[in-house]
Formats: structure tokens, sequence, C-alpha cells
């Protein structure tokens, strides 16, 4: 079917409005399906005043609309990859999809890396979801190992379909809760982690994109939000090791990405724990993202 290509826009975004309240928001989506759609980037479907869609894209379009409006169902899942640094993640219901974020304190911690000499790193990345944050490191850092942990077989499916989609081989998946199937002496220079941090009473409130979807176990935790986070944080220096290059670059060697009204929670559970350089990441928006800091000596 021929459609000209402004007016399947707008349609589109007509059909967006019931769950997007900007015409901003509405756009950008419509883009999206149209992009994942056609395998065009926006600049060439722009040079297309009639867009021709065959019956399957036809009707594959009407599903999307349908899972996105009626049934609440995450774009991520729908399209069934997010692009997250130099990587795409394959993304499935009910394993955690990587935001935006995260992302961004993941390349924020990469560029710090980057300027050691020696980058022969281990690192050990907790309640890895679907691995994004450390198979981007594994990726960007390749002379680095990391092991990876979940306690959902669902998280740890995805993980290692990542992986293997991204071709990564420097990543070892395990199932663990935290630290408990990690070898006892084993020993890293950096630990990273996006655990779960939404306080049970907030989760009543959530999205229905995010609650009805995602795993509440990779959301809520107990302690209004902090028990896996104690949890890391207790047991951290126990598995950190002693690194010179990042101590004289003041590179932190641990990294909890928080809920924005954890900052100074957070915090000071690092700082009882004789953390030191003890330090608030925030995102583009200005709310607190992350808590790092650097092992006691």
């Amino acid at each position: 079917m021929n459609h000209q290509t402004q007016t399947l826009i707008a349609k589109l975004e007509q059909q967006l409005a019931s769950i997007y309240k900007t015409t901003i928001e509405q756009q950008q989506v419509a883009w999206w399906l149209l992009q994942a759609l056609t395998g065009f980037d926006v600049a060439h479907i722009l040079t297309k005043e009639i867009l021709e869609l065959s019956d399957d894209q036809e009707n594959k379009l009407n599903e999307w609309i349908r899972l996105h409006t009626i049934e609440q169902k995450p774009l991520q899942y729908i399209l069934g990859t997010v692009p997250f640094g130099s990587l795409s993640i394959i993304v499935e219901p009910p394993t955690l999809i990587p935001r935006p974020e995260t992302e961004e304190w993941a390349l924020h911690i990469i560029n710090l890396l980057k300027k050691l000499k020696d980058q022969h790193l281990t690192i050990l990345d907790l309640c890895t979801g679907s691995g994004c944050i450390a198979l981007l490191l594994a990726k960007e850092l390749p002379a680095s190992q990391l092991i990876a942990t979940d306690l959902a077989d669902s998280a740890l499916s995805c993980a290692h379909a990542n992986a293997k989609a991204n071709r990564l081989q420097n990543v070892t998946i395990i199932k663990s809760d935290l630290y408990n199937d990690i070898e006892p002496r084993k020993q890293f220079d950096l630990i990273v982690s996006n655990p779960p941090y939404i306080a049970a009473q907030e989760w009543k409130h959530l999205d229905p994109m995010v609650a009805n979807w995602e795993d509440r176990n990779a959301l809520v935790s107990e302690h209004g939000g902090l028990a896996h986070i104690e949890e890391i944080i207790k047991k951290a220096p126990l598995y950190l090791k002693q690194n010179n290059q990042m101590k004289e670059l003041m590179i932190p060697q641990l990294i909890i990405e928080i809920g924005y009204r954890q900052g100074n929670s957070v915090k000071e559970l690092m700082r009882k724990a004789l953390f030191e350089h003890v330090e608030i990441w925030k995102d583009l928006e200005g709310k607190d993202r992350a808590v790092c800091a650097r092992m006691p000596l």
C-alpha cells in the first residue's frame, strides 16, 4: 500500500497520542517505528514523498501500534533491540530494559578507564540483566576480563544471547545472588552494578509499561529500596584489590546505580564501609544517578 509519508507520520502521531502527551514524543516514536519497519533512516524516508509498504509491513505496523497503545508493551520489547553505546542489545520480557541514564554513566567510566596505560582489568558486574553494562565494558576495553552475574534465568539467557550477538568472548556470565557464587578469593579492579533500588511501596505507582512488563525482582528491593545496595557495599571490600594506576588517576572502583532520591543515603553507606573519595554522579537531567568510590586502604 502506498502512503504519503507526511500523512502516515501524522496518522501514527494521532494513534500514539493516547500514551504520549507531547507532539515531540509522538513524532519521535512514529519515526522509530518507521525506521524499524523499513530499515531506512529518517533522512532516507524523508526523501520519499510516497512510502510503499507491503501487506506484511502494514500488518506489522498495525500490530506494533496495538501492542504499544492498548497492551502498553514497551517499544523496546516490540522492536526487540535497544542501542547501548556501541552495542545493539537484545531485549525481551521480563528482562530489564537498558536505560539511557545507565548508558550515560557506563560510558563515563569507560572514558576514565581508557586513560589507563594498562587496561588488563578484572571487572565484576552484579545484577547484569541483559548484560548491557558488562558487554559494553568488554567491547570498549578488550584487554579486560568481565564476570557478569544475575539470579534470573531469563536475564542470564538474554545476557548470553547478547554476548553471542555482539561476538564478545571476554565476558563470563554466571548465575549468582550478588556475590554468593563468586570464587571466595577472586578479586577485581572494579565492581559495577545496576541493582534493584525501587522501594516496595513505589511499585504500585510505576508506569504500567514498567510494572506490567519488566521483572519486579529486577526493580524492587527491601529496606526502602536499599537492601541490595547495602549488601553490595558491605561485601565489596572483600572482592576489590588495589590498583595503583586507578588510584593515581582517582578512578573509582565501585559504581552503583541508584534512585534519584537515594544519593545521600548511599553516599553515607559507602562512607560507613570506609570507602574513600565517595561521589554522586548526576545524569543529564541533573538527578542523582550513581554513587561511586574508591576502596578503603
